[in-house]
């Protein structure tokens, strides 16, 4: 249980600094090629909300689905991968998109 815990520190850990650069880039090409000011804690903000929710939500599906999987005797990385990646495209998208709207 321990290694989960730290796993899940590290994957929050990971998202923040992704997050992080990801909107320093945003800012400066918005500046630089379109010649638009946008505010960089209004884009942090927006990206940190979807994306920690989106984390979260891909972190409790992913620990069930490999138990699941497991149980009923498939290969977890054979089902949890690709679940993983169309759920994170899809529910990601959807909140980035219900934030940058609101």
């Amino acid at each position: 249980l321990s290694i989960v815990f730290e796993n899940v520190i590290a994957i929050y850990i990971v998202a923040f600094i992704s997050l992080l650069y990801l909107s320093l880039i945003t800012v400066a090409l918005c500046n630089l090629l379109l010649n638009i000011s946008v505010d960089f804690f209004y884009i942090l903000k927006i990206l940190s909300i979807s994306g920690f929710i989106t984390i979260t939500i891909l972190i409790l599906v992913a620990i069930f689905a490999t138990i699941i999987t497991y149980r009923k005797g498939l290969d977890p990385d054979n089902v949890t991968s690709p679940l993983m990646s169309n759920l994170g495209d899809l529910i990601g998208t959807i909140l980035l998109a219900s934030f940058i709207l609101i």
